[in-house]
């Protein structure tokens, strides 16, 4: 990326002839210019939440503490909100341009870079206080005025809700929000068109399309982030990619830009195949029944004590002898269910799709070692584990939901880092 640096502004040129024009005395980004389309941004903003409260008081604080896996954090505009946002300047590092600002106990660098001919923007965000602070969410927002906002469609591809928006019928600070992680969000006016893209690789997050108190039309990715931030310790979040396609095909810049971060498809994929899935919190780590002073067995009764119906408690590789009976039965792949770590018995709240830590396999049903060991025999067991060898076919497991995936291969075995 090419960096001017002028009286008033910075200006980044990159790609095919894309400029982005940034306000030296303030930080803020101007504008965009890309595929034949001027996008006039009436803020580029950023908000994180600190011990209960965002910084900047955009959104209304949300605590994700009592979250389900599969809950996402909820975009709710902060109305007549103040904030207390400090500009500290600016700086050109390895080719990129960065905004240095103070808020709080914050130091915040928002960085703006070329990648893959788009204009990609991230944070870093430092804890520049003498004490522990809790991070509880991170957000992303880009504002486009009005004057370009007014006649503007939006969509979220392959995601719900369904269906095309008209930004016009949307009330005032009222999110129309993704059900599911979104990494792209259409804009399209007057035949242009526009992708909003966001990648986080170590959170998910909440996407959705609102109007400002201003009327302008806001998009924003909010991260659910979740740290214990200590003192001069720093965090990374992001990445939000800007992606104006002007008249063109809008989904072939997407395919590009995947194919280049290299998320291809298989082409050699799984067509036909006997598929056993296997519950753990429902069998492995059900207790077994109990020998009575009579020498006779009790078998809890489901009524009394439903947390132990099943006769099985078994490690995982101890649960391995088991594919045997599989294999005889012709099936191809096994399907786990959630084995992270997740909550004691006895609690009222446990499930195992709530899981406590999703980096370290749950004592109950052994240890990583445990996890190797049914795999390496579920290789040797198993028609399409042998297939495998061949590297024609993969077998996914899937151990908390589709997005945890671990990939078991004939030579490496990737599993959660303790």
């Amino acid at each position: 990326m090419e960096i001017i640096v002028q009286k008033h502004h910075i200006v980044c040129k990159y790609g095919q002839g894309a400029t982005a024009v940034i306000d030296r005395a303030c930080g803020n980004l101007l504008r965009i210019s890309q595929g034949g389309m001027e996008l006039p941004v009436a803020a580029l903003s950023f908000d994180v939440g600190v011990d209960g409260e965002y910084v900047n008081r955009t959104f209304v604080f949300e605590s994700f503490l009592e979250f389900n896996t599969w809950s996402l954090p909820t975009i709710i505009p902060n109305m007549g909100c103040e904030k207390n946002l400090r500009f500290m300047g600016y700086r050109v590092e390895d080719e990129a341009v960065v905004i240095r600002y103070m808020v709080n106990a914050l130091a915040i660098d928002l960085y703006y870079e070329e990648h893959c001919d788009m204009l990609r923007v991230w944070l870093k965000v430092q804890n520049i206080s003498n004490q522990k602070l809790w991070i509880n969410g991170t957000a992303l927002s880009l504002e486009l005025s009005n004057e370009w906002a007014t006649g503007t469609s939006f969509d979220f591809p392959g995601n719900v809700p369904y269906g095309s928006y008209k930004f016009g019928r949307l009330q005032t600070n009222r999110p129309v929000q993704t059900a599911l992680v979104n990494a792209v969000s259409h804009l399209e006016k007057a035949g242009e068109h526009l992708n909003l893209i966001y990648i986080n690789s170590d959170e998910k997050w909440g996407t959705g399309v609102f109007k400002t108190a201003n009327d302008d039309l806001c998009w924003t990715a909010l991260a659910a982030t979740e740290i214990c931030l200590e003192p001069e310790e720093s965090y990374t979040c992001g990445h939000m990619y800007i992606q104006p396609i002007g008249k063109g095909d809008r989904f072939e810049p997407i395919r590009t830009f995947y194919q280049t971060k290299g998320w291809n498809p298989p082409t050699d994929g799984i067509k036909e195949a006997v598929i056993y899935s296997c519950h753990p919190a429902g069998a492995w780590d059900a207790k077994p029944p109990v020998e009575g002073e009579n020498g006779q067995l009790h078998v809890p009764h489901p009524a009394e004590e439903p947390d132990t119906i099943h006769p099985l408690h078994h490690t995982m590789a101890e649960y391995a002898k088991y594919l045997d009976r599989l294999a005889a039965m012709n099936i191809d792949i096994i399907w786990l269910l959630p084995l992270f770590d997740h909550f004691e018995e006895g609690d009222p709240t446990r499930n195992a799709y709530t899981p406590t830590d999703q980096a370290i396999i749950d004592k109950r049903y052994g240890t990583n070692e445990d996890v190797k060991s049914f795999v390496g025999y579920a290789f040797k067991r198993l028609t399409l584990l042998r297939t495998m060898s061949s590297g024609s076919m993969y077998l996914v497991f899937f151990l908390l939901s589709p997005s945890e995936i671990i990939w078991i291969s004939s030579v490496t075995i990737s599993l959660p880092k303790v």
